[in-house]
């Protein structure tokens, strides 16, 4: 129960951040990432594709219901987690 769960809450929280990112730009593609391998993306993760025509309106966090979303993308600022 605890993996279902898991996938509800990823699941509303990408349904907000769509939302936020479909304000910015054309969402293209939505993915839970599970990785366990440090090199890769953090257990747990969103990953979503969009194009933009301008990244100076991209945030680097959003807060989506408790829960802050961090937005990476190459040449983007670096972000302490």
């Amino acid at each position: 129960m605890k993996k279902l769960k898991f996938y509800l809450i990823v699941w509303e929280v990408e349904k907000k951040a769509y939302d936020e990112i479909s304000k910015i730009g054309e969402v293209i593609d939505i993915t839970v990432l599970k990785y366990k391998n440090i090199n890769a993306f953090p257990s747990k993760s969103i990953k979503i594709n969009f194009k933009t025509n301008n990244d100076n309106h991209i945030q680097s966090s959003l807060e989506i219901m408790g829960v802050k979303v961090l937005l990476l993308w190459k040449g983007a600022q670096p972000v302490c987690t």
